[in-house]
């Protein structure tokens, strides 16, 4: 589901990884440029798994992010996008809308 999200006065484009939408979040990436990696690992999880996204692109910088489930992908003002954790959105923004 995209969410339309508000952190006064910014409205972002945003869709939260639960683990299982994984064709969601690659149609909201690739439409933006990027090309997700869906990883599954055993850290952290107390014996057992759980994928995570990972976003990787050539830059310069080589800029990596991970989404954990429960973490929100939002699409920066400049078109780029970029994880949030859970807790720091639920702080920082307001729900609007959701498609």
């Amino acid at each position: 589901m995209i969410i339309t999200a508000r952190m006064w006065p910014i409205t972002v484009k945003c869709v939260q990884w639960t683990g299982d939408n994984r064709e969601e979040v690659t149609d909201f990436l690739t439409s933006r440029g990027e090309t997700p990696k869906f990883w599954n690992t055993t850290v952290g999880t107390e014996g057992g798994s759980k994928d995570v996204c990972v976003v990787t692109w050539e830059t310069s910088n080589h800029i990596r992010w991970d989404a954990d489930e429960g973490d929100y992908i939002i699409k920066s003002l400049r078109g780029g996008c970029y994880a949030c954790k859970r807790e720091e959105f639920i702080e920082k923004y307001e729900i609007v809308k959701k498609e």
